[in-house]
């Protein structure tokens, strides 16, 4: 490894990055309740229930990623529109 590496090395263990804890992978349950939050939303919620499982993940996951309330909700929306057209995932 170069010296500038091993320096980046060392800057990513003093600040933390080098051990940053990993994602929590997305459960059922989680899936569930957006689907739940999904219910209502013709043809949304049954696009969402026919795409299989790791669609349906990966669209729980990014809605869950965000940390606001209101970046949730605007997200939210963008997934409704992608789920009416019956697109997958960005």
């Amino acid at each position: 490894m170069t010296e500038l590496g091993e320096k980046a090395v060392e800057a990513a263990k003093r600040n933390g990055m080098w051990d940053a804890p990993k994602r929590t992978p997305i459960t059922d349950e989680q899936v569930e309740a957006f689907a739940e939050k999904l219910a209502g939303i013709s043809p949304a919620y049954e696009n969402f229930n026919n795409m299989p499982p790791s669609v349906r993940f990966t669209y729980t996951g990014r809605y869950l990623s965000f940390k606001t309330e209101e970046a949730r909700q605007r997200d939210f929306e963008k997934i409704v529109d992608r789920l009416n057209k019956n697109l997958k995932p960005m």
